[in-house]
C-alpha cells in the first residue's frame, strides 16, 4: 500500500475507488483516490490481489523443477525469470554454456521483449482510442508469439531455458519464418509512426502528461524504459552485459522529459532495436550443442549469487543462496514493477481523473511480477 501525503479536504472533495480491475488495463490493482473536482489530490495504491508466494515455494522445489515455476513470474515475458535463475545457478557452479545456446537465449529473450512491448502498445492504443493501433499491434504480437510457440511449445510460460543451455535446438522451420517476419516488421514499424507518433491528436493527449523527473526516478528505483524515458542511459545489457550482449551492436533509446509520450516512444524504438539484435544473433549462430547440463542435475556448492538482467519492464534482479543441497536455501527476486508502482503514486498527484488509464498504462506495470 502506497500512501502519499494526504491533502486537506474541501467541500469539493470526493473519494473514489477504482479497481481491482482498472478499465483499459490488465492490472489487478485497486486505486483509492481523493479528488478535488476532477483533480487527483491523494492516491493510495492497494496491492494483494495476485500474490502467489513464488519465492517461498522455490525453497520446496529442486533446481531442475524451478525453471517452470520462474517462467510464471512475469506473464508477458516468461523467458526473463528462467534466464535470470539459470544465470545465477551457472554463476554459483562456474558452469559454461555452449555458444549456440547463448545466441538462442538472446534470440528468445529479444522476441519475448518484442511480444511484451507489442502487447503493451495494443493496450495503450486502445486506451487512446486508436482501434487501428490496437489491431496492428495485436497482429504483430501474435506473429511473435507464434515464433516463440514454435520453439518452446508455449506462448506464455515457455519453460525453455535450462541450467547449462536451453531445452532443445531451434526447429528447421524457425529461421525462414523469423527472417520473413523481421523483413516485414520494417514496414510495420513505419506504420506505427504514421499512425501514432505523427498523429497530432495522439501527441496532444500524451505530451507533457505525468512527467517523471530524473530525481524522482532515481529516488524510487525506477529502471527500464520508464527510466530511460527520463533521459537516464542505464540498460543492464550495456552496463553489465550478460548472455553475449557485449558482442552485438544496438542503441539505447532515450527520452527527454519523462512524460507519457517519451515512455511510448522509448518502447516503440526498443522493438526496432530488438529486431537488429535478433538479426545479429541469427548471423552469429553456428552449429553445435545447446545444452551442457550436469549429469545428476544442477546442485550448486554452498554460496550465493546475484544476477540482474534487462527484462521488458525494467531490471529484474535475482538473488540465490545455496546450502549445497538439491534445493535452494533462499531465492529472492527484485522486480521493477513494485518500484514503478511507487513512482506512479507520485506522478498521479495533480493529474485529472480522466487521464488515469493513460498514465497507468504508460508505465507498463506487470502485477504478476510485482506480486509474486
Amino acid at each position: 500500500m502506497i500512501l502519499p501525503e494526504h491533502k486537506e479536504e474541501t467541500a469539493n472533495t470526493l473519494e473514489v475507488s477504482c479497481g481491482a480491475q482498472l478499465p483499459g488495463t490488465d492490472l489487478s490493482l485497486r486505486f483509492h483516490l481523493i479528488l478535488d473536482v476532477d483533480e487527483i489530490v491523494d492516491c493510495r495504491l492497494r496491492t494483494g490481489f495476485s500474490h502467489r508466494g513464488i519465492e517461498k515455494r522455490a525453497e520446496e522445489l529442486t533446481y531442475h523443477q524451478l525453471t517452470s515455476l520462474l517462467s510464471l513470474v512475469d506473464a508477458s515475458s516468461g523467458i526473463s525469470g528462467e534466464l535470470a535463475f539459470c544465470l545465477a545457478v551457472e554463476r554459483l557452479m562456474g558452469w559454461k554454456v555452449p555458444e549456440r545456446a547463448v545466441w538462442i537465449r538472446m534470440i528468445m529473450a529479444e522476441l519475448s521483449r518484442m511480444a511484451s512491448h507489442l502487447g503493451w502498445l495494443s493496450r495503450f492504443s486502445a486506451i487512446m482510442g486508436s482501434e487501428a493501433g490496437y489491431h496492428y499491434a495485436e497482429r504483430d504480437r501474435d506473429r511473435v508469439l507464434r515464433l516463440l510457440e514454435l520453439v518452446t511449445g508455449s506462448r506464455i510460460a515457455p519453460n525453455y531455458v535450462r541450467v547449462g543451455g536451453v531445452r532443445e535446438d531451434l526447429p528447421a522451420e524457425f529461421e525462414p519464418r523469423l527472417t520473413e517476419f523481421l523483413h516485414l516488421f520494417k514496414r510495420r514499424y513505419e506504420e506505427y509512426h504514421l499512425l501514432l507518433t505523427e498523429n497530432r491528436f495522439f501527441r496532444d493527449r500524451v505530451e507533457n502528461l505525468a512527467v517523471l523527473s530524473k530525481e524522482d526516478a532515481y529516488s524510487y528505483g525506477v529502471t527500464g524504459p520508464n527510466l530511460r524515458a527520463c533521459g537516464i542511459r542505464i540498460d543492464a545489457r550495456k552496463n553489465a552485459p550478460y548472455s553475449g550482449y557485449d558482442q552485438v551492436v544496438f542503441k539505447i533509446p532515450m527520452g527527454r522529459k519523462g512524460d507519457c509520450f517519451d515512455r511510448y516512444s522509448v518502447r516503440l524504438k526498443e522493438i526496432r532495436e530488438s529486431v537488429e539484435i535478433v538479426k545479429q544473433a541469427m548471423e552469429a549462430l553456428r552449429q553445435g550443442e545447446v545444452l551442457n547440463s550436469p549429469p545428476l542435475g544442477p546442485i550448486p556448492p554452498p554460496g550465493q549469487a546475484y544476477v540482474g538482467i534487462e527484462c521488458p519492464h525494467g531490471q529484474l534482479g535475482l538473488f540465490l543462496k545455496s546450502d549445497g543441497t538439491e534445493k535452494p536455501y533462499r531465492l529472492r527476486i527484485r522486480g521493477p514493477s513494485m518500484a514503478h508502482l511507487m513512482a506512479l503514486g507520485k506522478v498521479l498527484l495533480g493529474q485529472r481523473i480522466s487521464d488515469l488509464p493513460t498514465i497507468v498504462s504508460s508505465f507498463d506495470i506487470s502485477m504478476s511480477e510485482a506480486e509474486r
